[in-house]
């Protein structure tokens, strides 16, 4: 039957889904941690959602075929306990928490809720349609306005430390040494601030951080060579962080997201060490331009400006992986489709979509023009009206699907009843 063809397919495209993003190793390491906190604070807000997110699609399908919330529940909390001593034992670079098996069960129970009546939400109709409708794209506005707010910088009041090389005992001292940093004239040594409110006015209103590095062989693997963290020491939260990776430097400035444990997508300079040898001194220079984003100068080059769009919400919830880094505009313009093509779903008709979406676009607009974020472009704006259209047509198409699969149902139906008489 088709229905059941498609819930068995549906099943093992959430299972390969987890797989990917549960197993692959992380950075090599000889320790296997265990973390006991259900919303850990470096991005676990963050975290915890994705985890729950991921978990959705298993309890669906399987509350389809199955039909037994216990059930369903049950082999949700089996399977991610089955990742979680996996990733204790095997899988290198991962950490084992309490909270991930937590948020993973949550996720499959949540699954299991939303297909007792999948029709309610996923094709209403009437007044439901049309509420739902208009809470998509308030969402949507939402989110796009939320990025902006979320990507500004932050320095929040606390203690502040500096740390140079700070894993070097680690790994051999790849990348590069750093030697001096000051903030406007004024020297970082490493340690305790002991007056760090100087540090986050200057951050803020776009002081001059200088970093001199003597370069090391290049780094396969991000290499720390400068950060400040504010809160306990190796407890705390990054203020500001810069990394080595071969030829490239990873600018991490904080960002009002990291007040709020969701993750901070990092700046990434290409051919920032190229043709420099190991050996050479570099000076590296980095300032906040206001409204504009963040200003890279390294040795005698011109600055390079650094900035994210209005698409790059995405990641204040996933961190992307470093080969991966060359794909982020693609996933902003995905994205951004994602966020219109909900609207599309919803709307009632081609005037309603197009109503739908003008928020969208005046949010797109907008937003750049009161934030560091970069100016959106032209793409973006056809990536929102595209995702609406798309979103339209699927709506469509699942419309014909669902009467396809009606009419089986009531055909096995009237087939079991000949039987039965």
């Amino acid at each position: 039957m088709l229905r059941s063809r498609l819930e068995l397919a549906g099943l093992a495209l959430s299972l390969l889904m987890i797989a990917a993003a549960t197993l692959p190793s992380g950075a090599p390491s000889r320790v296997h941690v265990i973390t006991l906190c259900l919303v850990c604070a470096t991005n676990g807000l963050a975290s915890a959602g994705l985890n729950v997110a991921l978990f959705v699609p298993f309890g669906f399908f399987l509350q389809r075929r199955w039909r037994r919330t216990a059930r369903v529940v049950r082999w949700g909390f089996l399977l991610s306990l089955a990742i979680e001593l996996l990733q204790l034992t095997v899988v290198q670079g991962r950490e084992t928490a309490v909270g991930d098996l937590v948020a993973n069960t949550a996720g499959a129970a949540l699954g299991a809720l939303l297909a007792w009546r999948p029709g309610a939400w996923l094709l209403p109709r009437g007044d439901a349609r049309r509420g739902l409708g208009a809470a998509a794209a308030a969402l949507s506005t939402v989110v796009l306005l939320a990025t902006a707010e979320l990507l500004e910088p932050s320095a929040p009041p606390g203690h502040y430390w500096v740390q140079w090389n700070p894993e070097w005992r680690r790994t051999g001292g790849e990348g590069g040494e750093v030697i001096a940093s000051d903030l406007d004239g004024a020297a970082l040594v490493m340690g305790r601030m002991a007056d760090p409110d100087p540090f986050r006015a200057a951050v803020l209103a776009g002081g001059v951080l200088r970093v001199r590095i003597i370069v090391r062989e290049p780094a396969e693997d991000p290499e720390p060579l400068f950060r400040v963290v504010t809160g306990v020491l190796n407890e705390g939260t990054l203020a500001f962080s810069l990394l080595a990776h071969r030829d490239a430097l990873v600018i991490e400035p904080r960002f009002r997201a990291d007040d709020h444990d969701l993750a901070r997508p990092p700046f990434r300079l290409e051919g920032a060490l190229a043709g420099t040898r190991p050996g050479d001194t570099l000076d590296l220079r980095f300032q906040r331009v206001v409204g504009r984003g963040e200003s890279v100068t390294v040795g005698d080059r011109p600055p390079a400006l650094l900035s994210n769009t209005i698409g790059r919400g995405w990641a204040l919830i996933y961190t992307a992986p470093n080969h991966l880094f060359a794909l982020r505009a693609v996933v902003d313009l995905l994205w951004l489709g994602a966020l219109a093509g909900l609207v599309g779903w919803y709307a009632r008709s081609a005037r309603a979509t197009a109503g739908a979406l003008v928020p969208l676009l005046i949010a797109a607009w907008w937003a750049p023009r009161t934030t560091d974020l970069d100016a959106t472009r032209w793409r973006e704006y056809a990536a929102l009206v595209a995702g609406a259209a798309a979103g339209a047509l699927l709506r469509r198409a699942a419309e014909r699907l669902a009467a396809r699969l009606a009419d089986d149902a009531r055909a096995a139906q009237r087939r079991e009843g000949v039987q039965t008489s």
